[in-house]
């Protein structure tokens, strides 16, 4: 009704994230993909540095801390 309106979705399987698409999604969230892609640009930044991966370890921690307490 309204084409202004913009619709973001989920979904675990290609096929899913394709037909969602066709029926009109603006956008599909696939956890797995943006999991792979995050990863992909961490270690791009970061690299195999170990006590830099324990930074990120910690903030990674500390956010799951907050969101399991609300």
């Amino acid at each position: 009704i309204n084409q202004k309106t913009i619709i973001i979705t989920l979904s675990h399987r290609a096929e899913e994230a394709l037909r969602l698409y066709e029926q009109g999604a603006n956008y599909v969230i696939m956890p797995f993909h943006i999991g792979g892609h995050h990863t992909s640009s961490l270690i791009s930044e970061i690299g195999f540095n170990t006590e830099k991966f324990s930074i990120e370890k910690k903030r990674h921690i500390s956010t799951l801390l907050v969101k399991k307490h609300h």
